[in-house]
């Protein structure tokens, strides 16, 4: 069993976005972010305020999962089942495009244009 400094937030973050910097992943610490925010719950931004909570052994095996299919190349939304779009959430897999933001705003272009 890891010792209890090894699953905290913070580490798991670092120790995270540092092996997917290593496999030349864009934007390494954002997909860490988004992968364990989604495991423990919570918005991304509030993993500040819990740097030094633990992290349970079924949660970091989880964890180590996904980081390993990020880092074979899938992209982080596909890993974690959904993605944000023009203030929704969708569920997306590998059968669904992932909306790009170039994406929101060509469609608030066009909006702008029928309104």
């Amino acid at each position: 069993m890891a010792d209890s400094s090894s699953s905290t937030v913070l580490h798991i973050l670092n120790t995270g976005t540092s092996f997917l910097e290593k496999k030349g992943i864009e934007n390494p610490r954002l997909a860490c972010e988004l992968l364990l925010s989604r495991l423990v719950g919570c918005p991304r931004l509030e993993l500040m305020l819990r740097e030094q909570d633990t992290l349970t052994e079924k949660r970091l095996d989880a964890m180590r999962r996904g980081i390993k299919r990020v880092a074979t190349g899938e992209p982080v939304q596909y890993v974690i089942g959904e993605t944000g779009f023009m203030e929704g959430t969708f569920k997306v897999d590998s059968r669904a495009l992932i909306p790009r933001p170039e994406t929101e705003l060509l469609v608030n272009l066009v909006l702008d244009c029928v309104s």
